[in-house]
């Protein structure tokens, strides 16, 4: 893709965090072009067998590729634990892990 990456990460237990350089593109070509790398990269991690991220939670920005990789079943089973303990989802008010499959 032509993009810069700086990777880093947790050597003793696989986690590789991307850095994704914008570099001089334009705010449009940017958007463009992340969203297309990222898609790659995630899409190779899942076929490998790896996921999005697997030590903390997802922010916004990996939301969508998170809701695309992750099973209907293993979203339904976020929801109820985040119900359990947010009972009136007073936390992220209006987030829900719904599939985009």
């Amino acid at each position: 893709h032509n993009i810069k990456l700086i990777c880093f990460g947790h050597a003793g237990d696989g986690n590789v965090h991307l850095c994704v350089v914008r570099g001089e593109r334009s705010e449009q070509q940017w958007e463009q072009d992340l969203d297309t790398v990222l898609e790659d990269l995630y899409a190779k991690a899942n076929e490998l067998g790896g996921l999005i991220s697997g030590e903390h939670g997802i922010g916004l920005s990996k939301r969508k590729y998170f809701l695309a990789q992750t099973a209907s079943a293993n979203l339904s089973l976020m929801n109820e634990v985040k119900n359990a303990f947010d009972p009136k989802h007073i936390l992220n008010d209006g987030i829900s892990y719904v599939s985009v499959h």
